[in-house]
């Protein structure tokens, strides 16, 4: 096969591939690949390299857009609770958000529980989840920075069309530079709570290490 050839084959692999075995395969190609067969056998190896490199990149879309993802599923979980509660505990209110009795108040305590947590509880799952996957990596956590702006930025409404009650989500966009402080407050708060879990994996890792290198008595 000519060196031309065996170059454009090898470059239907993943960068990273070639990086550790491109040379070698070129140089394989030069001296031993005849006919036909043989670039099939590379655009079908090459395929599956594609496919293995994609699989290995999964961990990014999961910790990339999961949290985001994770946190609009609890979102609605939420909101049909405070629907289902209204139509049960509030049947004559035009709001939810009024003052509450008897079970009401243990049923929307949970209910508000999820909502304000929801992001907190997600990051948790994250670590957990980084922690096996990818031990001592940090990067799982960006995907975290999306869900906290829109847990600081949504906001809940409930109103009573008729005799039809609607829950909505809605994000709120700050206009002025108080706004955008409570929001990026708001944001670094759920950040900060969402850091617990990796910091004290850092702790313990540090004190772990600290203590393996103490001299033996």
């Amino acid at each position: 096969m000519s060196p031309r050839l065996a170059r454009a084959l090898v470059r239907l692999y993943p960068q990273r591939w070639r990086g550790r075995y491109g040379a070698e395969l070129e140089l394989l190609l030069v001296e031993e690949g005849e006919g036909f067969g043989a670039v099939t056998d590379i655009l079908r190896s090459a395929l599956i390299q594609h496919l293995r490199a994609l699989r290995f990149g999964s961990s990014g879309i999961v910790f990339g857009i999961g949290p985001t993802g994770a946190l609009l599923l609890l979102y609605i979980v939420a909101g049909r609770m405070l629907w289902w509660g209204w139509r049960m505990f509030l049947p004559g209110e035009a709001t939810p958000f009024v003052r509450l009795e008897g079970g009401a108040v243990f049923y929307f305590g949970i209910d508000r529980l999820l909502y304000y947590s929801a992001p907190v509880l997600i990051a948790w799952g994250v670590c957990c989840l980084a922690g096996k996957r990818h031990p001592g990596r940090w990067w799982p956590a960006i995907g975290m920075l999306p869900a906290a702006l829109i847990a600081a930025l949504i906001h809940v409404y409930a109103e009573r069309v008729g005799q039809v009650e609607r829950v909505r989500f809605g994000l709120v966009v700050p206009t002025q530079w108080s706004e955008l402080q409570v929001v990026l407050l708001h944001a670094a708060g759920i950040l900060f709570l969402s850091a617990i879990p990796y910091l004290a994996r850092g702790i313990f890792a540090m004190e772990g290490r600290g203590r393996s290198l103490e001299p033996l008595r």
